[in-house]
């Protein structure tokens, strides 16, 4: 399929880099009001003032979770909420997840392929990126970047956002035909040391890559490809 979509994360990891090196921004600038306001034409005062919403904001996620008539369920879910309205960080990019001065959406589009070359088969392949609440929005993720070079083929959501688990159990459950492939380290490759609990959680069907192809060029069938996207611990868990 020319450039292959399971090839884009290591371009998408070169364009957060070469956004860093480009811009020659330090790695105080998150830390620093003064060089914040000048790298968003900001005044002080606003930059201050939009780190503060932020505190607040988080201040009250925390009074919110101390709740005794929350279930363990419904507090998950407005943390969810919580990040997904406000990131990690006051100055982040909503789209990319990168710091603002260094925004690599220009990159992504400039760059990486908008469309994967239609060879007859450009409809029955789906990427879920499914992330933790934890992993949604951090500045050194690229689930965020792989979803921006191709929309068309890829939903990025969050485990535990109601919307979004609604939109993987539509897109995988009510089509019984969907081959639907999550993608695991191989047994054989993986390190030593790894616990007896931790292998109960490794999936017991496993298929190849090359399998995988061959379910979409030669029996036309739509796979669905889930991208676990998390610390080894909440992957499994997850």
């Amino acid at each position: 399929n020319g450039r292959s979509l399971f090839s884009l994360l290591a371009l998408c990891s070169d364009a957060r880099s070469s956004s860093f090196q480009e811009n020659k921004l330090s790695s105080d600038i998150p830390s620093s009001p003064e060089r914040y306001a000048s790298a968003l034409n900001m005044t002080i005062e606003q930059v201050k003032e939009q780190k503060n919403l932020h505190l607040r904001a988080s201040e009250a996620l925390q009074i919110r979770l101390q709740s005794k008539d929350l279930s363990g369920k419904e507090k998950h879910e407005i943390m969810c909420q919580h990040r997904l309205k406000y990131g990690r960080h006051p100055f982040s990019c909503p789209n990319c997840w990168s710091y603002l001065p260094v925004c690599v959406c220009d990159l992504v589009e400039k760059q990486l392929p908008q469309e994967v070359p239609d060879d007859g088969t450009d409809n029955l392949l789906q990427v879920v990126v499914w992330t933790h609440h934890r992993e949604w929005g951090l500045t050194s993720n690229t689930g965020s970047i792989l979803a921006l070079a191709i929309p068309n083929y890829c939903k990025l959501l969050m485990k535990g956002l109601p919307e979004h688990d609604k939109i993987l159990e539509e897109t995988i459950l009510q089509d019984e035909n969907c081959l639907v492939v999550v993608l695991w380290p191989d047994q054989s490759k993986r390190k030593e040391g790894n616990n007896k609990d931790e292998d109960e959680t490794v999936p017991s069907s496993i298929i190849s890559l090359d399998q995988v192809k061959d379910e979409i060029r030669k029996n036309q069938r739509r796979v669905v490809l889930i991208a676990v996207d998390g610390t080894w611990r909440n992957a499994r868990r997850m």
